[in-house]
């Protein structure tokens, strides 16, 4: 490897494998299947060959041999027979002229199927857009759920590919490496594929990161040469703690147990360094020991096992954890301990069953596994459904959140914290994760309504952290709510994703029901009755897709009472002559050809000192002499201008903010008080609100200056007023 230049250069592991001839693929089935179908293999194989013919891979072997060894990939996972056909008819579809139908006829329903499947998968670019990206991993997963056969066939042939990538171009080389990295491994590890997963990431890492890889390498070896404290190799140090394990089992007359020391891959080592720990103080954060029980009392013996490590050795404190009790939402399930070695050096050590090891190994393929000869089901591994109800679910909340892709590696990589419902059932949860993420991992309806926890007969705020172990009972509301101390308390996307889906769906709420009563006090001030029947009509002839939409729109201020009223009632006097002079009296200082209208940003009334902007087709855009707008306006098209004095036969639109008290009747006192002082509201909106207090814009129509400060004044003085004032928003040039 060119550490300088950083490209890829020794790829001397990444090279092809001899073509395993069909015998020594039958011969490796044979040690975990006593009963294959060596007539099936044996064509399948041969199948292969014959239609692959003369094509040749970028390195020159013959093409037959990547099926061939992709075959052997799920071979050495020990799987049922029918995935190793279809590794071994994978790529006809999309690379020969056998067709579907072709399939069909020499092997039957079930083979087709999985070769017609991978070649569906194949043709899926993930590395495009966000959009088309959510798309593709959508159909990857609706693949999984039909067959999950398919994916292990399209894991192993991506596992074969990047063992054999060094023959690619360098810039094809690092496309099929980050598609690698950003989609095949997470799912491998969501689907409990540790083994393959570190496989993949490792070999994708050395594409795409070969000077990081070859650093820690160099680390690695460091630490592998150097002596420990008391003179010794790191490596000898495991390999004694091993044989002691090995010795104590033995005396405690447990047979059939294997004990392996283990040791991190490069990236796995690197991604903890970028997750913030720069330096390793010993060698046990690359090493460990692993100790599987096997057995008819297998699971008993994992507890012995442990039982006789903790009188051999002081346990370090708060770094036992008992996965057996309590499995990992994946189904894995081990005892890990940390125990403190000659001299203080601290060695962790994973003990389980080999029907654990097995899940832990092969998550969703160990349903596929054969042991014995016989295709047995794990009692350890997860029913294949749940993982493909897990994903589909995942994605389905997921769909319209943004990177899913991101959101699905950091569900993946987080670590994991678990508590119970009052039922006892167990749930996972992100390290970190609040009683309101809790609360929505139950259900949205739940996380909706929450306003609290109960933890051991205490109350606990929602955006208290989860604690192993705990019971907890989520306190909820009669009717969804949300606030800001409220959205301080999801951690995870999925309960912040849940979170901004009821904002939207309360303020589409409220702003339904403040177009109603905004509606329907216009309507009483006019004496015409308003019914639902009335409304979706109007929505109707105002060319409006629902009656809710409508009460949205002038509950938003996008739509005026006065406009539905027109609508229903053309013959109301009054209604079309107030539209018609909508533009108020004239000025003084406009000239009789020059049109005006009123600058909605600033909405003058009379009394305010106002000018006009010279506009386009002799009109003049009449702003307060305040407005924000006016320093963006070049002085040579102002116009001097002021009001016909009064009295106005008109009234004149103003807004007011007004910030009220979430106490019950106040926003009716409001409204009563500004019907008092013979000003009508036009619309309201809702700006903001907490838990405490609503912040509203409310839409008013005044005489005049005078008339709208009176208005201010008198709401005011209501004692369920926090603070009112006159509202005015800038608006851009144009």
């Amino acid at each position: 490897m060119d550490i300088q230049s950083g490209a890829v250069t020794d790829m001397s592991c990444l090279t092809e494998d001899d073509v395993v001839e069909c015998e020594d693929l039958l011969g490796q089935i044979r040690t975990y299947d006593y009963n294959v179908d060596g007539v099936l293999v044996k064509r399948a194989y041969d199948y292969c060959c014959l239609m692959h013919g003369d094509q040749r891979r970028k390195s020159g072997a013959p093409y037959y041999s990547h099926p061939i060894a992709v075959a052997k990939l799920v071979a050495d996972k020990e799987l049922h027979v029918s995935i190793i056909v279809g590794a071994l008819l994978h790529d006809l579809l999309e690379d020969t002229e056998v067709s579907y139908g072709d399939l069909l006829e020499e092997f039957g329903m079930d083979i087709a199927n999985i070769v017609h499947g991978v070649s569906k998968l194949s043709m899926l670019r993930l590395n495009t857009s966000s959009d088309q990206q959510t798309a593709n991993f959508q159909k990857l997963i609706l693949a999984l759920e039909q067959d999950d056969r398919v994916i292990l066939v399209k894991l192993a042939d991506r596992l074969h590919n990047m063992k054999t990538i060094g023959h690619l171009e360098a810039t094809k080389r690092r496309r099929i490496a980050k598609e690698t990295m950003e989609f095949y491994a997470p799912i491998a590890e969501q689907l409990g594929l540790n083994s393959w997963r570190e496989e993949l990431e490792d070999l994708a890492f050395r594409v795409l990161y070969p000077r990081a890889r070859q650093n820690v390498l160099q680390y690695i070896e460091k630490l592998r040469t150097s002596d420990t404290a008391d003179g010794s190799r790191p490596a000898s140090v495991v390999e004694r703690v091993r044989s002691e394990v090995e010795l104590m089992i033995r005396q405690k007359g447990i047979g059939q147990t294997l004990v392996e020391s283990r040791e991190k891959r490069p990236f796995s080592i690197w991604r903890k360094m970028q997750r913030g720990i720069k330096d390793y103080s010993s060698v046990f954060d690359i090493y460990g020991v692993r100790i599987i029980a096997r057995g008819d009392h297998s699971e008993d013996n994992v507890y012995v096992i442990l039982g006789a490590i903790h009188r051999h050795w002081p346990a370090v404190p708060n770094r036992f954890k008992d996965y057996i009790s309590s499995p990992k939402p994946n189904g894995y399930r081990s005892v890990h301990t940390t125990v403190s070695y000659d001299r203080g050096q601290q060695v962790e050590i994973q003990i389980r069953t080999d029907r654990m090891h097995d899940t832990a190994e092969y998550g969703v393929a160990a349903h596929w596994l054969y042991r014995g000869g016989i295709h047995a089901p794990n009692p350890y591994s997860l029913d294949p459904s749940r993982w493909k109800s897990k994903l589909s679910r995942f994605v389905v909340e997921r769909a319209h959140s943004g990177d899913l892709l991101k959101q699905l590696r950091e569900e993946i990589q987080s670590k994991h914290v678990y508590c119970y419902t009052p039922k006892s059932d167990v749930v996972w949860l992100s390290a970190g994760s609040t009683f309101l993420d809790f609360a929505y991992e139950l259900s949205p309806d739940i996380g909706d309504c929450a306003v609290g926890a109960v933890v051991n007969g205490r109350d606990l705020p929602l955006g208290s952290p989860v604690i192993n172990g705990e019971h907890v009972t989520i306190i909820t509301a009669s009717e969804p709510f949300i606030d800001d101390r409220k959205k301080a308390s999801a951690n995870t996307t999925k309960a912040r994703s849940q979170l901004e889906e009821l904002e939207k769906k309360l303020a589409h709420r409220s702003a339904v029901e403040l177009g109603r009563r905004s509606l329907q006090a216009f309507f009483a001030e006019h004496g015409k009755p308003i019914t639902n029947n009335a409304i979706r009509t109007a929505a109707e002839l105002l060319r409006i897709g629902s009656a809710d939409e409508l009460l949205r729109r002038i509950g938003n201020m996008k739509v005026r009472s006065s406009e539905v009223l027109s609508a229903l009632y053309p013959e109301v006097p009054g209604i079309r002559k107030v539209v018609e002079k909508e533009t108020g009296p004239q000025f003084m200082g406009l000239s009789s050809e020059w049109k005006h209208e009123i600058a909605a940003c600033c909405n003058p009334v009379p009394g305010d000192r106002v000018v006009g902007v010279e506009m386009a087709d002799s009109t003049v855009a009449v702003h307060a002499i305040d407005c924000d707008l006016l320093g963006s306006q070049d002085l040579d098209n102002w116009v001097d201008l002021a009001w016909h004095p009064g009295p106005y036969a008109i009234t004149h639109p103003a807004t007011i903010t007004a910030t009220l008290s979430n106490q019950p009747g106040v926003l009716g006192r409001v409204c009563t008080l500004i019907g008092e002082q013979r000003a009508n509201i036009s619309n309201l909106f809702i700006s903001n609100r907490t838990r405490e207090r609503f912040h509203f814009r409310i839409e008013i129509e005044v005489m005049d200056l005078r008339h709208l400060y009176n208005v201010i004044h008198a709401v005011g003085m209501d004692s369920g007023v926090i603070n009112v004032g006159r509202f005015r928003q800038s608006c851009p040039a144009t």
